[in-house]
């Protein structure tokens, strides 16, 4: 039986272009959300004057402990700063391989 492969669509040079255009709007968007959620976390710790023993608790630890209710707005915003930290970066990587795919392809236009 002979298998079917689906080919990957080719596109042209601008729609790459506009989809590199539109990772890089996403990194810089969440470039500032990240800021953002930093900025929150450090008036949050200042605010609730969290003891520095405390302050570098693992969130997930510390919203588990019941003592540290008062504190929770500070871990709640560790772990979303983690959470968009981490989409930024898979953001970044998904860009560079982009970035580098059109590099190949642009030189093997150029060889061709």
């Amino acid at each position: 039986m002979e298998r079917v492969t689906n080919p990957q669509p080719v596109e042209s040079p601008q729609q790459k272009q506009a989809g590199l255009a539109a990772l890089e709007l996403s990194v810089a968007d969440f470039q500032q959300k990240v800021d953002a959620a930093r900025q929150k976390s450090a008036h949050l710790l200042v605010t609730l004057n969290i003891p520095a023993e405390i302050s570098t608790m693992d969130p997930p630890k510390a919203l588990a402990t019941a003592s540290l209710k008062p504190y929770w707005p500070f871990f709640e915003s560790l772990r979303e700063r983690e959470h968009i930290t981490f989409l930024m970066e898979k953001l970044q990587a998904r860009l560079l391989q982009e970035q580098f795919e059109a590099r190949v392809a642009a030189e093997k236009a150029k060889a061709q």
